[in-house]
């Protein structure tokens, strides 16, 4: 049985890129697109993501994350690294096909709406869990675990992670990723749905990592 279809919210001024989106998607019928210059007047109306200008997403990303909902940015490459780093799921540099936009939402909007109903990784105390199943994490581990659930759904620097727990920002110092690998190996196992601890724990390559799975 095929699902609701998803909610997509893009925001442009371009009466062409509009008119080009529309007629793409009127093939792709799991996808409902509403196209706005902002989401202020679709606050109200849930939506499970959100297409935004890097330069409208940074100013105005506390309120926009607020939505708990993922948000893909576009713009030149110099706002990749701050929008990532703000708790954008995505990036896309300009320019970009409604092709390139259709595999990106194929990627995030099912394993985001998979991930918000099993899977979320819950806090009793100093304990994690999974499914109702305690994590049996060491020192580090729990560290790590603990920084990127503070920051749950938002980007955590390699250097935020280091400067925290090691006390160093050596950034070609392999301990993080060690002792990422491990928490991995402890969270996959509690996982349903065939879904891989990659997911839960997102890598962002050469930036950092992102805790997708929480409540």
């Amino acid at each position: 049985m095929k699902g609701p279809p998803q909610r997509i919210f893009i925001s442009t001024e371009d009466a062409f890129f509009s008119q080009r989106i529309r007629l793409f998607f009127a093939n792709h019928p799991q996808y409902r697109i509403t196209i706005g210059q902002t989401p202020d007047s679709t606050v109200r109306i849930p939506h499970d993501l959100y297409l935004l200008p890097a330069g409208l997403f940074l100013s105005r990303h506390k309120t926009l994350t607020l939505l708990k909902k993922p948000i893909i940015a576009w713009g030149p490459e110099n706002l990749l690294s701050p929008s990532f780093q703000w708790g954008a799921a995505d990036y896309i540099k300009q320019p970009f096909s409604c092709e390139e936009l259709y595999c990106r939402l194929c990627r995030i909007v099912p394993r985001e709406v998979k991930l918000s109903r099993e899977n979320s990784l819950t806090r009793q105390g100093g304990q994690f869990l999974i499914n109702e199943s305690k994590l049996s994490l060491r020192g580090l581990e729990k560290a790590v675990l603990a920084q990127l659930f503070q920051n749950a759904g938002s980007l955590v620097t390699r250097r935020t992670l280091y400067s925290k727990i090691w006390n160093h920002e050596d950034l070609h110092s392999r301990s993080l990723d060690t002792t990422v690998y491990s928490l991995r190996r402890e969270i996959h196992p509690m996982l349903r749905e065939n879904l891989s601890a990659k997911e839960v724990l997102l890598t962002i390559p050469r930036y950092g990592y992102t805790l997708t799975a929480y409540e």
